[in-house]
């Protein structure tokens, strides 16, 4: 009996491929595509408590939105709509909903709440009608229908897609809504930033709050209802945007974005300056429900700016951000400082950073290459595992540690989508990519309570979306097109403890260290060829047989799904696939 554990350094050159642990990327399950001539883009998504798939973004033209063979098209009427989506959890065609005017309008971000419910924010430059029914709910900017001169909208859905009402915030000024979260009581919070003065009530009284001089960061709360609760502000002289918000059981709200200068969070009568080392830095802050400052820390260099993406919370209330960085950024927080180096003080560089509830720094860490790559979401799974999804240019290492797990882009002058996981040490577990012939952006990612990942962005050209060693190709039909993607657990396709037929017999499955091998009667008594694969379609561990049992040693392997293949010369008796533990 001969038994060979292949050499990483050998998978890396015969792949071209450089992993240092076959740490497996979770299977391909479905990719759905909305398109049309024109282009489309999502900017956030959201699941439901049945797995349901919402989508908002902006598209151009006329769209089919039913990624089936079955249309269901929608029609600018101008510049740039928005769309809303919803899909089931197997990706089949709900509906699909329309914001717009003449102008640009643009949704940033979505919420559901326990009803199915569903809530959005963006901004709007023109009249704009919100009721994606036979009636009109047409909004215009209170700076007049001026392209510049744009105003926050909150809108509610119910989950059939049906209007309930559209809320207006805005003034003079430019003003954005770039994030949105409901509470168990069907509150909403809405964060983004403002100029000038503004009136946060958009009902018949008045709230205005005016800014501190140039744009400030804002949360305004509203009722199930939309009727006004409370909105603070925070802000200096200089630039200031909040750019997502998320929200604890608790109700405590959690925001993170960019400043400039010397900043009070703390939206009320207390003081908690904050200055930025660089022009712009990224702050991480908390308050309670009720709009109480808790803590606020600042993420930052000496050189150029910074630039926040997204936030996200595991189960305990840690808080991850992410965003980018340019040149030599260092990032202080009250346990220490971490500095990261960029590779190309031109090009941008992604973070990811952990706080605990208390606002502690846990770690930062950071990942680049030569080209730009920005991240566009992030979020956190049951176990504290952090996943973040963006785009990325020529070769980048994704480990932020000492190992080297590099990607490439499928076309050197393009961008391509990736997937990044760690863990909840920041230490690297998986990265894939999504690529083809044209520049491909990774914007959207959320979780369901099985592990199951699903993401969104836009692709030109053909990408394949499968991460394994089977190809699953889709053509953008003009410009950008959506796609719709998930990825299932490392579990997804095996259910059984024990996997039998006449030929093989695999136990137990999953499995830890020892693999139990028994060949049926149907074999004839021969010698045979045994190989385990990854996902990839890499072999990662070689066994001959001359008996009916092997006892196979896996405890080698990392955490995954394999493919398990008995040979007798060149021809495949069986194959069937088993789980890592």
């Amino acid at each position: 009996m001969m038994k060979k554990l292949l050499s990483i350094a050998t998978l890396a050159f015969a792949t071209l491929t450089n992993i240092n642990t076959f740490a497996q990327v979770p299977s391909f399950s479905w990719v759905k595509q909305i398109g049309g001539p024109s282009y489309e883009s999502p900017t956030a998504m959201v699941l439901d408590a049945t797995g349901n798939i919402y989508t908002v973004g902006r598209f151009n033209g006329t769209t089919d939105f039913d990624p089936s063979a079955s249309v269901f098209t929608l029609t600018a009427f101008g510049g740039d709509d928005i769309f809303v989506s919803k899909l089931t959890v197997s990706g089949n065609f709900v509906w699909a909903k329309q914001f717009g005017g003449t102008a640009y309008d643009y949704g940033n971000s979505i919420a559901v709440d326990a009803s199915g419910n569903v809530y959005t924010t963006g901004w709007f430059d023109g009249p704009a009608d919100f009721d994606p029914g036979a009636g009109a709910a047409t909004l215009t900017p209170a700076g007049g229908p001026s392209f510049g001169l744009t105003d926050v909208f909150i809108s509610k859905l119910d989950a059939s897609g049906n209007f309930v009402w559209v809320k207006q915030i805005g003034g003079n000024g430019v003003d954005k809504g770039n994030g949105i979260a409901v509470d168990a009581s069907g509150n909403i919070f809405t964060t983004g930033a403002y100029s000038g003065t503004v009136d946060f009530d958009p009902n018949a009284p008045v709230s205005n709050l005016p800014s501190s001089g140039g744009t400030d960061n804002f949360i305004s709360k509203l009722d199930a209802s939309g009727n006004f609760v409370w909105a603070k502000k925070t802000g200096g002289s200089n630039y200031d945007e909040s750019k997502a918000i998320v929200l604890d059981a608790s109700g405590n709200i959690y925001t993170t974005g960019e400043y400039g200068g010397t900043v009070d969070f703390d939206p009320n009568a207390g003081v908690s300056n904050l200055t930025s080392l660089a022009s712009l830095d990224i702050f991480v802050s908390k308050l309670d429900a009720s709009g109480n400052f808790v803590w606020a820390k600042s993420i930052g260099g000496t050189y150029g700016s910074q630039f926040a993406a997204a936030i996200a919370l595991d189960a305990t209330g840690n808080v991850f951000t992410t965003g980018e960085f340019k040149a030599t950024p260092s990032f202080p927080f009250t346990a220490g400082t971490t500095t990261l180096i960029s590779f190309n003080s031109s090009s941008s560089d992604t973070y990811i950073s952990k706080l605990d509830v208390a606002g502690n720094y846990l770690w930062t860490k950071g990942f680049g290459g030569i080209n730009d790559e920005k991240p566009f979401a992030i979020s956190a799974d049951v176990s504290g595992n952090v996943y973040n999804i963006g785009y990325f240019g020529g070769t980048v290492d994704f480990n932020p540690g000492p190992g080297v797990n590099t990607l490439t882009t499928t076309l050197g002058s393009a961008n391509d989508a990736y997937i990044l996981k760690l863990d909840g040490t920041g230490n690297y577990v998986w990265a894939t990519q999504l690529g083809g012939s044209g520049d491909d952006y990774g914007t959207c990612i959320a979780l369901n309570s099985a592990g199951e990942i699903f993401t969104a962005g836009r692709f030109l050209g053909t990408v394949d979306f499968d991460p394994g060693a089977a190809t699953t190709t889709l053509t953008a039909v003009g410009s950008w097109d959506t796609y719709i993607h998930k990825l299932g657990s490392l579990s997804s396709g095996i259910s059984e403890s024990y996997s039998e037929n006449n030929i093989l017999s695999l136990f137990p499955n999953p499995t830890t260290d020892v693999l139990n091998v028994f060949l049926g009667s149907a074999v004839a008594d021969d010698t045979l060829k045994l190989e385990i694969l990854n996902t990839f379609g890499q072999l990662v561990l070689t066994e001959t047989m001359s008996g009916k049992h092997l006892e196979l040693n896996t405890k080698e392997l990392s955490s995954g799904l394999y493919i398990v293949k008995i040979y007798n010369n060149n021809t495949i008796l069986s194959s069937q696939k088993i789980i890592k533990q």
